[in-house]
């Protein structure tokens, strides 16, 4: 039972990032590869320690990589995201004709 919570809050925590202006200009700056936090912090016009929330947040819900080098800390995008969005599919009934045949499923009830 544990297992199923843990999932849920990784799985609320991966739509977290999707739902965030911040988070989501972030992704697109590191699409071209990896960026050091004042690097970003330069292109978004925010503060270090906003920017680096924001970080934290992503790297926790699995979207980035970090790496630390002669004290700078760099991010890039996770190359193994597109697993992690297959589980979360496979975990909300997403995959291959699991949602659209539960939607019909609900069309074909009749409303109480």
């Amino acid at each position: 039972m544990t297992v199923i919570n843990v999932e849920k809050e990784e799985i609320n925590d991966f739509f977290k990032v999707l739902t965030d202006e911040t988070r989501l200009q972030i992704i697109q700056l590191l699409r071209d590869g990896e960026l050091c936090v004042c690097e970003l912090q330069e292109e978004l016009e925010m503060s270090q320690p906003s920017v680096s929330y924001h970080l934290r947040q992503m790297v926790e819900a699995g979207f980035l990589l970090r790496r630390r080098e002669a004290g700078w800390t760099n991010y890039r995008l996770n190359p193994e995201l597109p697993e992690q969005v297959d589980k979360i599919r496979e975990e909300l009934g997403l995959y291959e004709g699991g949602f659209e045949t539960t939607l019909k499923e609900t069309k074909k009830r009749p409303c109480s």
